[in-house]
């Protein structure tokens, strides 16, 4: 994907792409300054603080090694946030029926209307949890409850696919991963059903154990082993 050449701008190309859902929960990690995650974080790799200004700011030249270092996806959040409650935002907030995002922890609802975005936090959706995969059940129980029968998660992470296929939610659930030729949509609604309850309880019991995609404090184990 290419990006634009702003901070800014790229947060209206991420909204762009979410605007066409519809409906969507926009969910971004939380960091913990000592907790075990962001040691085992800085343990992978790390690079320079870059100091975000505003939208305006330029794009690193390396953006991926922009993301290397917690404190810069930190700013790049609250800057999301920022610009997609800004008038630049509005219009494609518009075309949206329900736009949630979830910064630092904290779940707001967008309401977009007459060129002005007005922010509703939804206390209930809340968490103080690192990753977005375990908040994803919240999710779910949240979509139930509003009278949705169907959910896709969108991720690269296998962790989600594990985690949910234990849960009766009520919801049909859809795992879309992967890029290109490889990407594909995986029912893990009716997948657990065909696989029985106690053969999904078991697995990610064993997914667990073996430490295969699970992150790394969870097991002792470095992510990429089984």
């Amino acid at each position: 994907m290419n990006l634009p050449q702003t901070c800014g701008e790229i947060c209206l190309q991420v909204l762009d792409q979410m605007a066409a859902k519809t409906n969507f929960v926009f969910s971004t990690d939380c960091y913990h300054a000592e907790s075990i995650k962001t040691q085992e974080r800085l343990r992978r790799s790390s690079s320079m603080k870059f100091i975000i200004g505003g939208p305006s700011t330029r794009k690193p030249a390396d953006f991926k090694q922009f993301l290397a270092n917690e404190d810069n996806k930190q700013q790049l959040c609250q800057l999301l946030l920022q610009v997609w409650q800004s008038k630049a935002a509005a219009s494609q907030l518009e075309k949206c029926g329900v736009a949630i995002v979830i910064v630092e922890g904290k779940a707001h609802h967008l309401d977009s209307s007459d060129g002005k975005v007005m922010l509703h936090e939804i206390p209930e959706l809340s968490s103080d949890q690192e990753e977005t995969d375990t908040w994803v059940v919240l999710y779910f129980h949240y979509a139930a409850r509003q009278g949705y029968k169907s959910a896709v998660v969108r991720t690269p992470d296998s962790d989600i696919f594990f985690i949910h296929r234990s849960h009766s939610i009520g919801l049909t659930i859809f795992l879309d991963t992967g890029t290109g030729k490889h990407r594909q949509i995986v029912n893990v609604t009716e997948l657990a059903k065909s696989l029985g309850p106690e053969y999904c309880t078991t697995l990610l019991g064993f997914y667990v154990f073996t430490g295969i995609g699970v992150p790394v404090p969870s097991r002792g184990r470095a992510k990429w082993l089984p």
